[in-house]
């Protein structure tokens, strides 16, 4: 007997699959990849899985979530198809570093694009029976709103005036231990991997910034406060978490 593809995702629809597993499980690896990332119990993992396995079940209390999460992700897929088709095509008339460069240019669209998923959503849910209207206002108004963002964001790009901002690293030899040399680059910059005094369970690889004194590469050197810090994208030793 063959079993059809949209028989199977009727009977997981059925037996709640798309209703509360899924809704769930986007909560709790949201969660706990958040509680993870800012660290508020330090390395206690057990801790991250339990408050985030709460509120997982917490969520899915009220079925306003499941119908939410109905509502939201097919128009997120379609948005995710828009977005993939602007990619291809600019790739395809655009030269793979100028592409990099358009991309973060036009970021916007994409915040647009996100934006308008969200209100396209709400605008179709009904919130508690729609008792405060909340649905229907978006409905009534969804590409008022649409346009005064497009509108805005226009608005803003022209304005704004460009900004020189150099993005430097902590890369003061007082700052880490464990320091090890793993090589030279091109340059003849010493390559070490170490640990941050203030964050010694994770390692990284990088320079030492005193040993940028008295090189060539003196102006990647920034000062701050009592310690010194790297501009990466003025050597050719990339900074990464290992």
């Amino acid at each position: 007997m063959v079993v059809s593809i949209t028989e199977v995702l009727n009977q997981w629809n059925t037996i709640g699959i798309f209703s509360y597993v899924l809704p769930f499980l986007i909560i709790f690896a949201a969660t706990f990849g958040i509680l993870s990332k800012i660290e508020i119990f330090k390395e206690n993992r057990a801790v991250d899985t339990i408050i985030a396995f709460a509120i997982g079940l917490l969520a899915l209390q009220l079925d306003f979530i499941p119908i939410f999460f109905r509502e939201i992700f097919p128009r997120y897929a379609m948005a995710v198809a828009i977005l993939l088709v602007f990619v291809i095509l600019v790739g395809f008339f655009i030269a793979n570093d100028e592409a990099k460069k358009y991309f973060k240019d036009y970021a916007w669209v994409g915040i647009v694009v996100a934006v308008a998923v969200i209100l396209w959503s709400l605008s179709a849910w009904q919130w508690g029976g729609d008792n405060f209207g909340i649905g229907s206002w978006f409905e009534d108004n969804f590409w008022a709103i649409v346009i005064a963002i497009v509108i805005g964001v226009v608005i803003w790009t022209i304005v704004k005036k460009p900004t020189n901002t150099t993005t430097t690293t902590s890369s003061d030899r007082r700052l880490k231990f464990d320091l090890q040399k793993i090589g030279v680059s091109k340059s003849g910059l010493n390559i070490y991997k170490f640990r941050y005094r203030n964050s010694p369970c994770k390692a990284y690889t990088g320079v030492v910034a005193q040993e940028l004194l008295n090189t060539q590469f003196k102006n990647a050197v920034v000062k701050n406060g009592k310690f010194f810090s790297v501009d990466y994208s003025k050597i050719d030793v990339p900074f990464r978490r290992v």
